[in-house]
């Protein structure tokens, strides 16, 4: 037997007041006369014998009444095996975590895991008395969870439940049930409750099982949740060969396509939207647990902008990675600025590059007649053959970079290098090198990401140019290329908000055979399309913190909010309502928050709130975590839990709510006890009664 309110059995000391009620005798004896004593020795006699037992009885009668009454205010009961009591108060508090990640679409005997752990939960309150309150968790965290609530709460929450595209870590669900208690214990005294998880207990949100801390003081109940069988297949990723859509060009697009199942998908329908139109299709066939990448080609007609796109797959039942959304971006015209400072062949190295593409607007100036209001438009600086710059120059080239801007230097063989480090932010060195007198190249790393997508395959034996370095001090950034030395040929270094791409050679003939080599070609487009690299992603993953943008004519007191396209249209265009997501300005980019919680996945409008103008589009897609259907079994479960007296887990294959309802009454059920102690209680009062008025006609 146990006690639910121990404090209060300090007033069993209150049963030595019959005690001292007996010792105590305050009625004073009445004097009688009479002649013949010895009688009245004889009678005396016996009526002292009687009335020490009456006041005995009389006394153990009230000493039971007493302690009877105090053990039953302090609500006795015979606890069942499972049952720790330390967490059991008179107002009990228990927390029920309800997992509604899309892993949870899944379906055990064709229900929904989801609707099936949201029935267990519906039976978790009636489980506990009318005083319980109750805190409801769901990966959201929406609404009042900090609290806790009557039972009432918990059907309406569960009546409305959905799926949620937010995944959390089950370590993070549990600190915020232990928080809620812990705030609910400044206001009550004692410490515990109850703990309820209904999870299918994916491994990639519970990796470790070990790393849950079990606290002594709350019971655990684990209802796992698993679907009768794994299968899903998804679209994982897409990607573009060319980071930039050329309008009415074939284009080619790689789609990377995962079974994630057990068993072997034939022939499913993969198909291609643009603008919600059907564009190309495909038929996947996959072994299980297998990923294969499919490539499909398309075509444009729309000449600038961005568009919407969404690669679609037939999968069930789970749903949510079947549709990958996307952007497609029409090539911007790149804005490329020679400035020499006399004509040379290298200037035509330069322009022969970029007049051979319809994407880049290519113009060359020399330093005495340029003018600084073009860098302004320009997203490329080329600074070719330059030997010194004057200070006007100087702070244009920073204030290009501050917005932005990539500047791209072939030094001349007598450029002054404290010019070039105070107009761009870098720290070369000159050296006193003579044409003619060169080192080779190494071929390209291929673990260098800047030439990413350019070689099918690198050789060691690859032919590279000769080149004498005019200048040293280049391995401050990230070296592009490299001399067979080790010394840096071309660097990349970061410099305010824009790049600084810097060559140690100049490009003349008789000091490098650079301008002349394949490689020149596409080192020169990969810096060029790097001044545009914000343009590259595809789509987000709502599990990203940030998205930064770069955009046109940006005003410091601007907002931006996301409108849900539709149909190829914006679902709130009346009402012009849209999600203002937390966003800052930093020169001609803005960078938000990416609101997770109110963003489902799709193709967003960007809209400027003042004027209503959409500057772009972006795409938003579910994180795949929850695509991986690895899940902890039960045995997992109770191997890694077997130790902890406080934590039970409840098998619910197979069982509805009302074999769970029985279950958990058979483990965790008490017998009160308070009732019977109370009887016991009138019990000792009657024979009180009793006892006084047998005595008092004897």
């Amino acid at each position: 037997m146990q006690f639910l309110n121990p404090s209060l059995l300090w007033a069993l000391s209150l049963m030595i007041i019959p005690v001292i009620i007996h010792l105590f005798n305050f009625q004073r004896p009445k004097k009688v006369l009479f002649t013949n004593v010895e009688f009245l020795k004889e009678v005396q006699q016996m009526s002292k014998s009687r009335n020490r037992l009456k006041h005995i009885l009389i006394m153990l009668a009230r000493m039971a009444f007493i302690g009877l009454l105090v053990l039953a205010f302090a609500r006795p009961i015979l606890p069942s095996q499972n049952l720790d009591v330390s967490s059991i108060s008179a107002s009990q508090q228990v927390s029920i975590y309800l997992d509604n990640s899309f892993s949870l679409q899944n379906e055990q005997d064709n229900k929904r895991l989801l609707d099936l752990g949201a029935t267990y939960a519906q039976t978790i309150p009636e489980l506990f008395p009318k005083s319980a309150t109750f805190q409801f968790l769901d990966n959201s965290f929406e609404g009042n969870t900090n609290f806790f609530y009557p039972k009432t709460t918990i059907s309406d929450r569960l009546s409305t439940i959905d799926f949620s595209g937010i995944n959390r870590n089950f370590t993070e669900v549990y600190k915020k049930q232990l928080r809620t208690f812990e705030s609910k214990l400044n206001q009550s005294t004692g410490k515990g409750g109850h703990i309820f998880w209904v999870s299918d207990f994916q491994k990639n949100i519970i990796p470790n099982l070990g790393e849950i801390e079990f606290d002594s003081a709350y019971n655990y109940y684990v209802l796992p949740v698993s679907p009768t069988q794994t299968s899903n297949l998804l679209v994982d990723s897409v990607w573009l060969e060319n980071p930039f859509v050329q309008p009415n060009a074939p284009q080619n697009i790689t789609i990377r396509v995962r079974n994630l199942g057990t068993e072997t998908i034939e022939n499913k329908s993969l198909q291609l939207f643009i603008d919600n139109k059907q564009v190309s299709a495909s038929v996947v066939s996959l072994p299980a647990q297998s990923s294969k990448e499919v490539e499909m080609n398309f075509s444009v007609t729309k000449t600038e902008g961005t568009i919407s796109a969404k690669i679609s797959i037939e999968d069930y039942p789970v749903l949510f990675d079947n549709d990958y959304f996307f952007t497609l971006r029409i090539a911007p015209k790149i804005n490329i600025l020679n400035i020499f400072e006399k004509k040379s062949e290298s200037q035509t190295y330069i322009k022969n590059v970029f007049t051979n593409a319809d994407f880049f607007v290519f113009s060359a100036t020399s330093t005495q007649n340029l003018d600084y209001n073009v860098l302004q438009n320009t997203d490329l600086v080329v600074l070719d053959g330059i030997s010194s710059i004057d200070e006007t120059l100087q702070r244009t080239l920073r204030k290009f970079l501050s917005s932005g801007g990539n500047v791209l230097v072939f030094p001349a063989s007598t450029s002054k290098a404290t010019d070039f480090n105070s107009a761009l932010g870098i720290s070369v060195r000159g050296t006193n090198a003579e044409a003619g007198v060169g080192l080779s190249l190494l071929p390209p790393s291929e673990n260098e990401p800047f030439f990413e997508g350019v070689f099918e395959q690198i050789s060691p034996s690859m032919s590279m140019p000769i080149a004498t370095s005019v200048w040293s001090g280049l391995s401050s950034g990230q070296s592009i290329l490299k001399f067979r030395n080790g010394q840096p040929f071309l660097m990349r270094q970061q410099t305010a908000e824009g790049n600084v791409f810097v060559c140690a050679a100049p490009l003349e003939e008789n000091w490098s055979g650079f301008g002349k080599h394949a490689l020149f070609v596409p080192t020169m487009y990969k810096i060029a399309l790097s001044s545009l690299s914000q343009a590259d992603l595809l789509a987000y993953n709502l599990e990203e913190q940030t998205a930064i943008l770069s955009l046109d004519s940006l005003q410091k007191n601007s907002v931006f909010e996301l409108v849900l396209l539709q149909n190829n249209s914006t679902t709130n265009q009346n009402s012009n309502q849209g999600i203002i997501p937390a966003q800052r300005i930093s020169g001609n980019k803005i960078i938000f928050e990416i609101p997770r919680s109110s963003l489902k996945a799709g193709v967003y409008e960007l809209r400027n709130k003042q004027t209503q103008k959409a500057e772009t589009l972006l795409a938003f897609n579910y994180s795949r975590k929850e695509s991986y259907l690895d899940f902890h079994t039960k045995e997992e479960l109770t191997k890694a839990w077997a130790e902890k007296s406080n934590v039970q887990i409840f098998s619910l294959d197979g069982e509805d709510a009302k074999d769970f309802v029985t279950t958990f009454k058979e483990q965790n059920s008490t017998i009160p006890l308070w009732r019977y102690f109370i009887i016991a209680a009138l019990v000792a009062v009657f024979v009180e009664i009793i006892l006084a008025r047998v005595f008092s006609r004897a």
